[in-house]
């Protein structure tokens, strides 16, 4: 089993005003969109997946979302060629509450009590079939 670590859309720590400010200039925003039909997709074995909350097994399924890289208010896009691919996952890994800070959720944190985890977003090239 190859071991990946798990990321959570939107799921950012609280960070420093100053921190989270310099981190979100350099991160992309992305726009997902739900997979509608799937041609080819390959079979993906059993994961070992660790997180801040812990680490165990994850069953990951088919693809739900292709995210694209977006500039908004007419910022420049920080990498434009990195796109996620979210896949439909499951754990027995328990989440812990945590208090989000980014660049919508300030200067307040919001906090969110988390669900378990379903999805399993990987960076990937994209091309747009003809």
């Amino acid at each position: 089993m190859k071991t990946h670590a798990v990321m959570a859309l939107g799921a950012l720590l609280s960070l420093t005003p100053a921190l989270a400010s310099a981190q979100f200039d350099k991160s992309n925003r992305y726009l997902c969109y739900a997979v509608e039909k799937i041609f080819t997709s390959a079979q993906i074995p059993d994961l070992k997946v660790r997180d801040q909350f812990g680490r165990n097994a994850a069953k990951v399924l088919k693809p739900r979302y292709v995210c694209n890289p977006v500039g908004i208010n007419n910022k420049r896009i920080p990498d434009p060629r990195m796109h996620l691919v979210c896949y439909e996952a499951s754990t027995p890994i328990r989440p812990k509450p945590v208090a989000v800070s980014n660049e919508y959720e300030r200067p307040q944190a919001a906090e969110f009590e988390l669900a378990d985890a379903q999805l399993l977003c990987v960076p990937s090239e994209k091309r747009v079939r003809k």
